[in-house]
């Protein structure tokens, strides 16, 4: 969809306040100086390029990669998940995007692996499976939360294009 506006061009008002701030509107002149009021800065972005809580909104809802998951889900040890390709005419491809994860317990990350991307067409998707905590690596304590979340990210400038988390079922206490 469209996002309006991306963002607002205004200037450092200094006049009314110590405080630099960005000024619109009436903020300029005296009091009295025409002006319709309706510009607000709301944009994706702030007049100085800080993005606002948006962008990332905007980002999350419009990334070109979907992931979701397929068949046994995310279980205790082991993941399948689902990468559907949205791009139309991109291949999702090892040479020019990296597929990783991570495990995190209670917050903290406990284990990172990339995860070999294969060929995905455009429009198509691919179902993956992945073990995410072998026995011998998991300290079988419960945690209060484990998540799994798997990114893609573009091998040229490691930007990130696309991410999803999913909550691990709880691993068996130790007898």
């Amino acid at each position: 969809g469209l996002v309006m506006p991306l963002t607002h061009s205004t200037a450092v008002e200094t006049a009314s306040s110590p405080t630099p701030c960005f000024g619109y509107g009436g903020d300029f002149g005296p009091k009295g100086t025409p002006s319709d009021e309706a510009f607000c800065i709301n944009g994706l972005f702030q007049p100085d390029r800080r993005p606002n809580p948006a962008a990332y909104e905007a980002k999350k809802a419009q990334q070109p990669v979907g992931i979701s998951l397929s068949g046994l889900g995310v279980g205790p040890y082991e993941a399948e998940v689902e990468i559907r390709n949205r791009f139309d005419f991109v291949h999702l491809a090892a040479a020019h995007f990296r597929c990783s994860w991570a495990l995190l317990e209670d917050g903290v990350m406990v284990r990172h692996c990339d995860l070999p991307l294969p060929d995905i067409p455009p429009t198509k998707s691919v179902s993956v499976r992945l073990e995410h905590s072998p026995d011998q690596i998991t300290s079988r304590i419960r945690s209060r939360e484990r998540v799994l979340t798997i990114s893609i990210s573009r091998c040229a400038d490691k930007h990130e294009i696309a991410w999803e988390q999913f909550p691990c079922t709880a691993l068996p206490l130790l007898a």
